[in-house]
């Protein structure tokens, strides 16, 4: 996947500022999240609208996703846009003036006064595809696509200024990706922006490790029977049931969740 925003200071007449790539611990806290799934030639894909506690830019989303296997979305017909809108309203406050958010589409100045609208991938793009209207600044300005949740519409807003007051993103990843809550939020995006742990780093949320997974591998094996028999009568992460010692009870769910 190319990295379009990259490219805008070396071969443009007007340049975005140019900064560091953001982890996502760079960004605002996220405020709200959610994952919406739908099917494109056959595809399976989640957007997943993501709300931040003030502005952000899109190359500053996409610096971040990219890395884990996303995009921001690129809506290709009426499906997509109808999909990104309903991820949006997953999320929605209920205060119209606050519910826009960044696609992956972007304006880069060429220098010649004309549009040139490409999706953050570098393909070119149609900002009329849906007939929204068109742009409201300057094509001498490096400009994102932002939709609105309720009309599904498209405006556009600066992005080389360096702030923002959009807070919302939609951002595009396969759905084959690991989801281990099935809740079409991947939980790579799940742990970059600290909403979940993986305390044993294997890539795993922590809430979705099997009953009795007492070593945190994923699976429930001999391993794990083994810590479990070593704390007989004790209390500890072998108490399953909690009940404030490790026992008969503890032994049956262990086997009752063995990995075969």
């Amino acid at each position: 996947m190319s990295n379009l925003f990259a490219n805008i200071a070396i071969t443009t007449a007007v340049v975005l500022p140019v900064v560091a790539i953001p982890t996502a611990s760079a960004l605002p806290p996220v405020t709200a999240i959610s994952g919406y799934g739908f099917s494109r030639d056959g595809a399976e894909i989640n957007y997943v609208a993501i709300e931040f506690a003030s502005g952000v830019l899109p190359q500053d989303v996409q610096a971040v996703v990219a890395p884990l296997g996303g995009c921001l979305a690129i809506p290709a017909d009426g499906n997509d846009n109808f999909s990104a809108a309903i991820s949006l309203l997953l999320i929605d406050s209920g205060n119209p003036d606050d519910n826009a958010a960044w696609l992956g589409i972007v304006h880069i100045p060429n220098g010649y006064g004309g549009m040139n609208w490409q999706t953050v991938e570098g393909d070119t793009a149609d900002y009329l595809a849906f007939g929204k209207g068109g742009p409201a600044n300057s094509p001498e300005l490096a400009l994102g696509a932002v939709m609105h949740a309720h009309s599904q519409q498209w405006t556009d807003a600066p992005i080389g200024t360096g702030e923002s007051n959009v807070r919302r993103a939609v951002v595009a990843f396969p759905a084959t990706m690991l989801d281990c809550d099935s809740d079409l939020i991947p939980d790579s995006l799940v742990l970059a922006f600290g909403l979940g742990s993986d305390t044993n780093g294997d890539g795993l949320l922590d809430w979705c490790a099997p009953i009795g997974d007492l070593d945190g591998d994923g699976v429930v094996r001999a391993s794990d029977l083994s810590i479990l028999l070593a704390n007989w009568n004790m209390q500890g992460i072998s108490d399953i049931d909690e009940d404030g010692t490790t026992g008969a009870a503890d032994l049956s769910l262990l086997l009752a969740n063995w990995t075969n």
